[in-house]
């Protein structure tokens, strides 16, 4: 690639969804690839030919082209399901400004703000799971009239459904990892001293850190499922002693995944670290074989029947934790964002942060909605669906009594669904009244801006 100087800017064109191909926008049948790759970079027109200047103004034209991240198979669509990660995946990098600008992570605050946002995302790894366990595990067993005689074959039915999805979570997973992070290049091609965590060369190459996180989230996810199987199979003083040790594995992996996620600085490999994950891999494939194990275990145990209970033990009580969890782990992010925002305002660099610098808790936020929505959308509408559904479909026997009133889905979810909404109505609203106010504020100088860039 062609050295490339951005010391007096650029002028950047970016197409839509479309993809409109880099020649098209530059005008030029001859264009050079300056930076990034075949997923997404950054176009110019060759300079070793005759090209017409830039007609707008003095600086030199450039076209971003992302097209590689919207084509493809259309199994990509599936990739919907990592959405509230990939907010808060965004979030860790919304912090306020700090010292020094071009390697933020040095910051102890920085750190700290990145390090919850870490644990949020492995609540919400969990909440995903939990919802999923008061789908097949609590209204297709624990409810079931079906299983009040035999309730460890459609437990180990519905848990095996668990494990597959998380198998098939695991593999979207490690794909955009492959096809994104594993191959990203280190940008140093710029001639421009960094300024910014974009222009630093170590920012776009945190591949071993990324690994480790998604291991971890195997490992959690693995746990949940077994402490959603046979946590209330213990408390209910079912298949023990067995039940019981297998719920305190589970609450075992649960904490180490806590601690690695945790420990998984994203600053110790940008700063030129080894981050090795080797034992991370054989305890997150192990988890996943255990909770394998216990499906098997399950589905060859002797039938036991539930007795006179209708609904799974604790299930509202963890659920209910989970979420004040949650609402922890986010009001500690507020609180270190605007301890980053006190810095940031002495040094007199908020005008030009969004949201006052409040915009990474907010994009959490946005996170938490709509994993709280896939998980309501999946407790409450699958009896819907299931309903609807011709009988070849259900397979298992104990399927076809969903929609009956004694297998209605937790409250919990639903309250949690309106709650976000009206979080969501809030925050557009805000959203709204501050666009309109700073358009207001410097609608003068920006037209003055513009007018001495572009005088044409």
């Amino acid at each position: 690639m062609p050295k490339v100087d951005l010391s007096d800017g650029i002028d950047l064109l970016i197409h839509g969804v479309s993809g409109t191909q880099p020649q098209a926008m530059l005008d030029a049948q001859d264009v050079v690839l300056v930076a990034g790759n075949k997923l997404s970079g950054f176009y110019r027109r060759n300079p070793l030919l005759l090209q017409a200047p830039n007609a707008a103004s003095a600086r030199q034209l450039e076209a971003f082209s992302w097209g590689g991240f919207t084509s493809g198979a259309a199994s990509r669509a599936l990739w919907l399901l990592l959405l509230p990660f990939g907010l808060v995946n965004a979030a860790s990098w919304m912090h306020p400004a700090t010292l020094p600008r071009a390697t933020p992570w040095q910051d102890k605050r920085v750190r700290a703000y990145q390090a919850i946002l870490r644990v949020f995302a492995l609540t919400l790894t969990v909440m995903f799971f939990v919802s999923a366990a008061g789908l097949v595990v609590d209204m297709l067993a624990w409810k079931s009239p079906k299983a009040a005689d035999d309730l460890t074959r459609p437990l180990g039915t519905g848990v095996g459904g668990m494990t597959a999805l998380l198998g098939l979570t695991w593999l979207l997973s490690r794909r955009m990892w492959e096809r994104y992070d594993a191959t990203a290049e280190p940008a140093g091609t710029s001639t421009a001293t960094p300024t910014t965590p974009l222009m630093n060369a170590t920012f776009w190459s945190t591949k071993q850190t990324l690994r480790r996180l998604r291991l971890a989230h195997v490992m959690t996810a693995s746990a949940t499922i077994v402490a959603s199987a046979t946590g209330p199979l213990a408390l209910a003083g079912l298949l023990r002693p067995a039940s019981t040790v297998c719920s305190l594995v589970s609450l075992a992996l649960l904490g180490m995944g806590v601690i690695l996620v945790v420990r998984s600085d994203l600053g110790e490999e940008l700063d030129g670290a080894t981050v090795r994950s080797r034992l991370a891999t054989w305890v997150a494939r192990a988890s996943y074989l255990f909770a394998v194990g216990v499906v098997v275990w399950l589905l060859a145990s002797t039938r036991v029947g539930r007795g006179d209970r209708t609904s799974m033990p604790a299930y509202h009580r963890v659920l209910t934790g989970l979420i004040a969890v949650q609402v922890v782990v986010l009001v500690a992010l507020f609180v270190v964002t605007l301890m980053l925002t006190r810095t940031a305002k002495d040094k007199e660099d908020m005008g030009s942060s969004a949201l006052r610098g409040l915009v990474g808790p907010a994009f959490a936020a946005v996170a938490w909605i709509a994993g709280g929505l896939f998980a309501t959308a999946t407790t409450i509408g699958a009896p819907f669906v299931a309903r609807i559904l011709p009988p070849w479909v259900h397979a298992p026997g104990f399927v076809k009594s969903l929609g009956q009133r004694t297998q209605q889905p937790d409250v919990t979810f639903l309250w949690e669904s309106l709650n976000a909404l009206i979080l969501l109505v809030v925050l557009v609203i805000a959203g709204t009244i501050v666009v309109r106010r700073l358009g207001k504020m410097h609608a003068g100088t920006i037209d003055a801006s513009v007018t001495a860039d572009y005088a044409g």
